[in-house]
């Protein structure tokens, strides 16, 4: 999902070389384009079978190519997709919150999902139809309500996949999104799959939602069984108990839920910052029963950062026997931003103070609101429905590289 971006009107399309030249062809005749690559040679080359409104520049420095580029086709960040096969680029772009991004690549690593750029495509050949077709990550356009009405920004998405590595197996994990922290200034303000994640943790209002998006991920596995990762012996809510039983039913799978059971209390994951010090608190604090013998298991989880949690669970029910273990989860935690973000408020027109996203009581849809939103001098103030708050403050999200006293890092 395009977190930052209010409406689609331009590609800036950052290659080393242009492979696939007539797809690109294709798509710079629908949408403006600009191509930024490393040699004066080839783009004088390609100037002569592109349309004269196509822009043309070479490669020196990131974000100045990218001003250039958006100045000449007349578009703000807000409105601007960069496209690459390169992730380092995209990476160091995502770490700046300027604009969309989008990866092309025939395969995801393990080591790139905590970066994760707003789109993943395999070929160029999707982008003009799955980019219209399907919007964004499934978790997150799918839990995304933009009015008072419940409509979804949309109901199709695409998902991701990739392979983990623990202790020596090799996990396939399909994720529905990306989950971003609070340290995420921009993303976080308007990412409705991870309020809806951390509201999850302390009620079931989001229960019916998740419980829509794993079944329609699931559906296409052809899985025997389903289970969570189980709580910790310590009273800890079983707050996925409940969705297994909805996914096992509505996809004709059995609930595995009694047969991996978690047997020794552990610190909170969070509090551990690599996967070697997670997977040493988790190590052989989970049991599974030999009913999953044979079988295939979907196991599911909210979010997945390092997957030592998951790992270890899946390790457990391929050790009781069961013949594949595939891992489902909502959202890849999105690691901390590396470079500062330059706040600018959002805030509420009676008392000044910030607005923050709110969820309406029955769940479902999210406004902008103060601290004092409840107040009585409040209550006559108009609310800041989710798609208005969203665009405003998409709007206000440009930097520039002069920001920046020390720019070394934008430097190929």
């Amino acid at each position: 999902m395009f977190v930052e971006l209010n409406e689609l009107k331009g590609f800036i399309v950052l290659l080393e070389h242009l492979e696939n030249l007539d797809e690109w062809i294709e798509i710079s005749n629908k949408f403006s384009c600009s191509f930024i690559l490393d040699s004066d040679k080839e783009i004088s080359t390609l100037k002569e079978l592109f349309n004269n409104d196509t822009f043309f520049l070479k490669k020196e420095t990131l974000l100045p190519s990218l001003d250039q580029a958006m100045s000449h086709m007349n578009i703000e960040p807000f409105e601007t997709v960069v496209i690459s096969k390169n992730f380092e680029y995209l990476k160091t772009i995502q770490n700046h919150s300027r604009v969309g991004t989008l990866y092309i690549n025939s395969t995801l690593d393990q080591s790139q999902v905590g970066h994760m750029p707003d789109y993943y495509l395999k070929e160029v050949k999707d982008i003009i139809r799955l980019v219209k077709e399907y919007p964004g990550y499934f978790a997150e356009v799918n839990t995304t309500i933009i009015n008072q009405y419940g409509e979804s920004f949309s109901n199709n998405g695409i998902v991701f996949e990739y392979f983990m590595e623990y202790k020596g197996l090799k996990l396939k994990v399909i994720a529905g999104g990306r989950y971003y922290s609070s340290r995420h200034y921009f993303k976080n303000r308007v990412h409705q799959l991870s309020h809806r994640i951390i509201r999850s943790k302390s009620n079931d209002s989001q229960m019916d939602l998740f419980n829509g998006i794993f079944s329609s991920i699931i559906k296409s596995l052809n899985a025997d069984g389903v289970t969570r990762v189980p709580p910790r012996p310590n009273g800890e809510r079983d707050r996925f108990r409940q969705i297994v039983e909805l996914i096992s039913a509505e996809t004709n799978t059995i609930n595995c839920c009694d047969h991996l059971k978690c047997i020794e209390d552990f610190p909170k994951q969070k509090t551990m910052t690599n996967q070697e010090s997670r997977s040493i608190n988790v190590e052989g604090k989970f049991v599974s029963s030999p009913d999953c013998r044979g079988k295939k298991i979907v196991l599911i989880d909210d979010v997945i950062t390092t997957g030592a949690t998951v790992g270890e669970c899946a390790k457990t029910l391929l050790a009781s026997g069961a013949n594949e273990v595939v891992i489902v989860v909502l959202a890849v935690n999105q690691y901390d931003p590396i470079f500062p973000v330059h706040e600018k408020k959002f805030t509420c027109s009676i008392c000044g103070e910030d607005l923050h996203l709110r969820l309406f009581k029955n769940g479902k849809g999210f406004m902008y609101g103060c601290n004092n939103y409840s107040r009585a001098d409040h209550n006559n103030s108009t609310p800041v429905f989710y798609k208005e708050g969203w665009e405003q403050i998409n709007s206000q999200n440009i930097l520039k590289t002069d920001d920046f006293e020390d720019d070394e890092h934008l430097f190929f």
